[in-house]
């Protein structure tokens, strides 16, 4: 149990660390027009996660698998959310905030 649950934290540290980089990308190309609000944005969020997540590990006490369960379920809710991002490839993006 030992081996697998650090792989798995491992995985998720490296996933967390992928999708915070991601994230200043997509919201800039998302929104080139006020991308330093959607960036600060981004990154506001991250952070946020990055001082609530050392807390996560101390709901072990409840229930053991509680943290995996945590961040795992948070990994589902954003990839599904981010399905309903929209496809900027080959499109023009605007230029101005009126477009």
């Amino acid at each position: 149990l030992a081996t697998m649950s650090i792989s798995l934290a491992m995985l998720g540290k490296l996933s967390i660390s992928a999708c915070f980089n991601i994230s200043y990308i997509i919201s800039a190309e998302l929104n080139p027009t006020i991308m330093n609000v959607a960036v600060g944005a981004g990154s506001m969020w991250a952070r946020i996660g990055g001082v609530v997540s050392p807390f996560v590990v101390y709901s072990k006490q409840l229930w053991l698998p509680l943290p995996f369960a945590i961040f795992g379920g948070c990994a589902v809710l954003v990839g599904v959310v981010a399905m309903a991002l929209p496809e900027t490839m080959g499109t023009d993006l605007p230029e101005t905030v009126e477009e």
